[in-house]
């Protein structure tokens, strides 16, 4: 048998060592590219997926950013909840560069706001003069009494009627009995025929209003000028609005609708609804 030498043998050993090492930077470099190859289709599948930062999204962004960094704290219960989780998807998408669900989400919202189902209405600022009308507990001790066919209490604060009985039914909604909604039509009937008024510590205007079929939770009073002023109540739903003009009475008192822009019925005051709604808006949009 023949025998190489030591050195043809050294020589055979690290020329293998030094082919299996190009083999396996060979294959290292070709399995480097096929993942490369493989990442380049994925992020262009995921770009076509997002879709891409285009002029509309810009456009759909520019209109949105106004409503979306404001405080939804003062829109009404059911805008404040659709809008934060508008707000909460839209960031995800945009986190996640997702263009695509961004654009479908973000025309959603501007068609919910441009139908009126998302409403931007906000009660007005607390700086205003925005009052909560009260009416104290008497103690007359007039007995439970039937006013047209209702049940009547003053002292309890209690009556049989639709009104009264609506209000019970709000649990959710803590109102204190001397909260002027407590004081129904009926009530404020008894009252005034047998109640000195002038004894009651209550406002001109909670006087005036317990006259009304319905109360409002707050009002504001809004005097144009020496000779002209306007009353407006309102709720936490900031739809249907009370409009009194002039003179706080059945007479003068107007259904506005802050969602639809509209009077009730379309009946408006004779002279200068423009301005009242300019008024209204001024309240009530910001």
């Amino acid at each position: 048998m023949h025998e190489y030498p030591p050195e043809v043998i050294i020589i055979i050993c690290i020329a293998s060592l030094v082919i299996l090492a190009i083999g396996h930077a060979r294959d290292k470099s070709i399995k480097q590219e096929r993942e490369r190859a493989e990442n380049a289709r994925q992020a262009i599948n995921r770009h076509k997926k997002r879709g891409v930062f285009d002029r509309n999204t810009a456009v759909k962004k520019a209109k949105l950013d106004p409503i979306l960094k404001n405080s939804s704290e003062n829109l009404s219960p059911t805008s404040r909840v659709k809008i934060e989780r508008y707000k909460l998807e839209l960031k995800h998408h945009e986190f996640n560069l997702d263009h695509r669900q961004f654009n479908v989400l973000a025309q959603k919202l501007l068609d919910e706001l441009s139908e009126g189902s998302i409403s931007l209405i906000r009660k007005p600022s607390e700086s205003l003069p925005t009052k909560r009308l009260h009416f104290p507990i008497l103690n007359s001790g007039i007995e439970t009494v039937i006013v047209r066919g209702n049940s009547v209490n003053i002292d309890d604060r209690d009556c049989s009627c639709d009104w009264i009985t609506n209000l019970k039914s709000q649990k959710s909604i803590k109102i204190p009995k001397t909260d002027i909604r407590w004081v129904c039509r009926h009530q404020a009937e008894i009252i005034c025929k047998y109640v000195d008024l002038d004894s009651i510590d209550a406002s001109e205007l909670s006087q005036s209003i317990i006259h009304q079929r319905y109360r409002k939770a707050d009002y504001i009073e809004h005097k144009e000028s020496r000779y002209s002023k306007i009353l407006i109540g309102f709720d936490s739903d900031l739809d249907w609005i009370d409009v009194f003009v002039d003179h706080y009475d059945d007479d003068h008192r107007y259904g506005y609708s802050l969602l639809e822009k509209r009077w009730s019925f379309e009946q408006k005051p004779k002279r200068g609804s423009r301005k009242i709604v300019q008024i209204i808006n001024q309240y009530f949009y910001r």
